[in-house]
């Protein structure tokens, strides 16, 4: 069985990714040129911004804190490392697979949703 190395910052497996090619020796561990290209690009949190359409009325810093309290919650812990936050969406993946949900899915629409919000 041959795993499929995926883009690291949209999940989009190797061969549906138009990429740079990754060294040999990183095959796992690589991003697309879309996801490149955005990382790139500085980001400066907006505490104030409003979400997408829907959740207009919470604000991103409101987001992020109830995001927060999940994890803590979740991880045990007052100030979770990011393997900590990997591990919770390792978990989530997992339960994804036993619903019969697609993870890579619902990955790629996160990172949309996410980028939308930002």
């Amino acid at each position: 069985m041959s795993i499929q190395p995926c883009c690291e910052g949209c999940a989009k497996p190797y061969s549906e990714a138009k990429s740079i090619h990754p060294l040999p020796q990183n095959r796992q561990a690589w991003l697309c040129e879309e996801c490149a290209a955005e990382q790139a690009k500085p980001h400066q949190f907006d505490p104030d911004a409003r979400g997408a359409a829907g959740r207009e009325s919470l604000t991103n810093g409101q987001i992020a804190e109830r995001a927060a309290e999940g994890i803590c919650q979740y991880t045990g812990l007052a100030n979770p490392e990011d393997y900590n936050i990997a591990d919770l969406i390792t978990d989530i993946g997992l339960f994804c697979d036993r619903e019969g949900h697609s993870f890579r899915a619902v990955l790629r629409r996160a990172v949309r949703h996410w980028e939308g919000e930002r």
